[in-house]
C-alpha cells in the first residue's frame, strides 16, 4: 500500500494497478556442505533389539571347591545318608572332608562338619581355623554353625539353605553378634565369621530331594515311598557372584 501511495503522489494522472499473486512454495533441496573435518554424510542404521540370552559367569575356584563337596554329598547318598558334604580349605589346598555319618554310626552328632573337624584337629593346632574356609552343600545347622563360631573358621561358603535347622541365616544367625541375636561382647572382639550362601544351590537342593524319595532301611519308623517322584522344579537360583 505504501508504494502504491507513492506512486499517486508522483503521477497524479496515472493510473497503476498492482495485482499480488501467490505462487504455491516449491520445496528446494539445499545442499550442505561439511567441514572438511567432518563427514559429509552421516548414515545411521537402527535395528531391533532381540532379547539377550542369560550370561552365564565362568566357574571360579569357590565353584570348583563346592563341586568337590557336592561329589562327596553324593557319596553320602549312595550309602543312605542324608546328602550333606563338605571340604575344609587352607592356603588354596583341601585339609579335609567329611560327609554326613548319623545312620551308620547311629550318632546324631556325626554332621559333616563335625567329622571334617576332627579330621583337621587330629593333625593340626586349633589356630589354623583362623585361615580356613569351609564349603559346604547345605547351610550349617544350629549345632554345627555354634561349632565353627567355636573353633574361629574364617569364612563359609554353602549351597542350599536351611529352612529347618539353619545357623547361619535360615533360622538363627550364629555366626553373627554374639551368636544368639545380640551384639558381640567378647572380650576380643571376634567369634564371628563372614557367610556366602548360594553356590550350586540348586544341585544341593537335589540331591537332597534323591534322598526323600528313596528307601530308607535305617528310619525307625519304616515309611513307603514307592510311587513318589523326584522332583526337580522350584529350584532355588544359584548365585552368580564370586
Amino acid at each position: 500500500m505504501l508504494l502504491k501511495h507513492l506512486i499517486q503522489i508522483l503521477s497524479p494522472k496515472m493510473t497503476i494497478r498492482i495485482t499480488s499473486t501467490t505462487t504455491p512454495a516449491t520445496p528446494t533441496t539445499t545442499p550442505i556442505t561439511a567441514a572438511p573435518t567432518e563427514a559429509a554424510t552421516i548414515t545411521t542404521t537402527t535395528t531391533p533389539r532381540s532379547p539377550l540370552a542369560p550370561v552365564t559367569p565362568p566357574p571360579t575356584i569357590h565353584h570348583a571347591y563346592m563341586r568337590s563337596a557336592l561329589q562327596i554329598a553324593t557319596s553320602a547318598l549312595q550309602s543312605n545318608e542324608v546328602p550333606v558334604g563338605c571340604v575344609f580349605v587352607h592356603n588354596s589346598r583341601i585339609i579335609a572332608s567329611g560327609r554326613n555319618d548319623t545312620n551308620r554310626s547311629l550318632c546324631g552328632t556325626r554332621h559333616a562338619e563335625l567329622v571334617a573337624i576332627d579330621k583337621i584337629l587330629a593333625t593340626h593346632p586349633p589356630s589354623i581355623f583362623k585361615e580356613t574356609d569351609l564349603y559346604v552343600t547345605v547351610e550349617p545347622c544350629i549345632m554345627c554353625a555354634s561349632a565353627l563360631r567355636q573353633v574361629g573358621i574364617r569364612k563359609v561358603y554353602f549351597g542350599c539353605s536351611n529352612d529347618r535347622f539353619g545357623g547361619c541365616g535360615g533360622v538363627l544367625r550364629v555366626h553373627e553378634g554374639d551368636g544368639v541375636g545380640g551384639e558381640n561382647k567378647s572380650r576380643n572382639g571376634g567369634g564371628g565369621y563372614e557367610v556366602v550362601g548360594g553356590i550350586y544351590s540348586s544341585s544341593a537342593v537335589v540331591k537332597l530331594r534323591e534322598f526323600y524319595v528313596q528307601e530308607n532301611g535305617r528310619a525307625p519308623i519304616a515309611t513307603s515311598k514307592k510311587g513318589r517322584e523326584l522332583k526337580t522344579d522350584n529350584l532355588p537360583l544359584d548365585v552368580d557372584i564370586l
